[in-house]
C-alpha cells in the first residue's frame, strides 16, 4: 500500500508512483512504527535539441578511405583510335578505285591514225594493184595509174617543178629532139608562162609485164593560140611505182 504525504490519501495499487490528486510522489506504508519511505521521483528525460545543419549534411566517411576516381584517358584514347580507323577505311575505299583506273589507263596505248586527205586517196582501180614489189597486171588499173602520172608530168613541165620530175623520170630516161637525158631535162626546165590551160585526150596503154607504153594527145591553150601534140611515153615498174624511161612528142597542130 502507498500513501500520499501531501493529501494523506492511500493507494492499494503498489504500481502507482504519484498521487492521482496532486501528483505528489507516493510512499509505501510497511507498518505503524516504520518511517515513511520516500519515493524519489524518476528523473525527467533529458531535453534533446534538433540536430544542426552541419550535423544533418555531414558526409559519411568510408572506413576504407576516399572512393577512387575513374580514369578518363583510356576512353579518350579508344575513341581516337576508332575515329582514325574509320578515316583510313574511307580513304582506302575512295583511293583504290582511282588507283586501279589510273593503272588501267596507263597500260592502254592510244594510237592516233591520221585520216588520209582526199587527194591522197587512190582511185578504186589503183587500189586493185598488187604488192609494191610486183607490177600490176590489169590494163585498166595500169591505164588509171599512168593517166594520173601523165597529168603530174604535164603540170610539172608547165610549173617548172624539178622535184616532181626527179620522181617521175627514171635514171636512164632519154627523150626529146635532140635527145637529152634526165639530168639535162631537169636542169634546162623552166616554167612555161604561155600556157593558159591544157587537157589530155585519147589515151591508151599497151602493157607488157613490167613495162608499159602510153599514147595520146596533149591540147594546150597558150597566149599564141591552140596547140596539139601527139606523144608516146614509155614506162617501167620500179620501186613500187611507174617511172618514165623515154618520150617522143610531135606537134600536129
Amino acid at each position: 500500500m502507498k500513501r500520499c504525504p501531501t493529501c494523506k490519501r492511500t493507494f492499494e495499487d503498489d504500481s502507482l508512483a504519484y498521487c492521482l490528486d496532486d501528483g505528489s510522489p507516493l510512499v509505501a506504508e510497511t507498518g505503524p512504527d516504520s518511517q515513511p519511505t520516500l519515493v524519489s521521483p524518476s528523473p525527467s528525460p533529458a531535453v534533446q535539441f534538433p540536430p544542426t545543419q552541419s550535423e544533418i549534411y555531414q558526409p559519411a566517411v568510408s572506413s576504407f578511405g576516399a572512393a577512387p576516381q575513374r580514369r578518363v584517358w583510356p576512353w579518350v584514347l579508344g575513341g581516337l583510335l576508332v575515329f582514325f580507323f574509320f578515316v583510313i577505311v574511307i580513304v582506302v575505299v575512295i583511293a583504290i578505285p582511282q588507283i586501279v583506273k589510273k593503272s588501267q589507263n596507263s597500260n592502254r596505248v592510244v594510237v592516233n591514225v591520221p585520216t588520209p586527205e582526199p587527194s591522197e586517196t587512190s582511185s578504186p582501180k589503183a587500189e586493185q594493184s598488187t604488192s609494191p614489189g610486183e607490177a600490176p597486171t590489169d590494163e585498166d588499173v595500169v591505164q588509171t595509174q599512168l593517166t594520173d602520172l601523165e597529168k603530174r608530168w604535164t603540170q610539172a613541165n608547165i610549173d617548172g617543178d624539178k622535184a616532181a620530175l626527179e620522181e617521175i623520170l627514171a635514171d636512164e630516161y632519154s627523150g626529146g629532139d635532140p635527145p637529152h637525158n634526165k639530168r639535162q631535162y631537169i636542169d634546162e626546165l623552166k616554167p612555161d608562162t604561155a600556157v593558159k590551160s591544157w587537157e589530155l585526150e585519147d589515151l591508151s596503154v599497151d602493157l607488157d609485164g613490167e613495162r608499159a607504153t602510153m599514147t595520146g594527145y596533149l591540147k594546150q591553150v597558150t597566149t599564141g593560140g591552140n596547140e596539139v601534140y601527139s606523144f608516146t611515153d614509155e614506162f617501167v615498174w620500179r620501186d613500187g611505182r611507174w617511172q618514165a624511161t623515154g618520150s617522143r612528142t610531135v606537134r600536129v597542130k
